[in-house]
């Protein structure tokens, strides 16, 4: 298949995760950053694939296949991720778009040896699950977003819901970042902002980020 088929399915499985309903044209489109007219045309050459089933303003879902193979993608990207960062130490807000690339490398064996180094990790560098060699998404573990806590909370960082360099850079800068432990001071009612403690230091975090950030209250597996 080619790189674009690969890119659809996995953006159709990743979006799929929080969404069991079909996937509209237009989340689709803003996921891709291209033209929901592109993605219709896409899309259906998918169906006729038999990789998804389209549905006119019913949305988008994967087939049994389709599935199978976008998982496969999706194990591949999130194990390159865990590997950029762990063994070669790329911070992650680089690790995306690197193993964006590597992902197209479609060797079973190849992934196999990568997951055993690394000890079978069940989450990438952002905290999202990675998919087993079934197909099977490991199940979450109270994971929750930082705006769905309290003051007096005490939480774990797992990970965040955006790949944005730009947002991850931001994190790391101020230490919030996968395994450390934040505190919740307070809820700013005005805006929902959020202050944390991260160590000594205060920061507060936008409406936005505190929805992305995500969070559990309990250890790091």
């Amino acid at each position: 298949m080619s790189e674009s088929t690969d890119n659809y399915l996995k953006h159709l499985f990743a979006l799929s995760q929080h969404n069991q309903a079909g996937i509209s044209t237009s989340a689709l489109a803003q996921k891709l950053d291209t033209r929901a007219a592109s993605v219709t045309g896409m899309l259906k050459k998918l169906h006729r694939d038999g990789l998804v089933l389209h549905t006119r303003y019913k949305g988008t879902v994967l087939t049994a296949r389709g599935r199978r193979i976008a998982a496969a993608i999706v194990r591949r990207h999130r194990i390159w991720e865990c590997f950029l960062a762990d063994y070669l130490g790329f911070g992650w807000d680089k690790v995306h778009d690197m193993a964006e690339k590597l992902e197209h490398v479609q060797s079973e064996e190849l992934i196999d040896r990568l997951d055993q180094l690394l000890g079978f990790p069940t989450v990438d560098p952002h905290g999202d699950p990675i998919p087993g060699k079934d197909g099977k998404l490991p199940a979450a573990s109270g994971q929750l977003a930082l705006s769905e806590t309290r003051p007096g909370d005490r939480v774990i960082i797992r990970g965040a819901r955006s790949e944005s360099p730009d947002f991850l850079q931001h994190l790391s800068s101020i230490g919030a970042t996968p395994g450390v432990a934040l505190w919740v001071k307070q809820v700013l009612p005005f805006d929902r902002s959020v202050v944390v403690r991260i160590k000594n230091n205060l920061h507060t975090l936008s409406a936005v980020a505190a929805a992305a950030l995500v969070v559990s209250k309990n250890r790091m597996p």
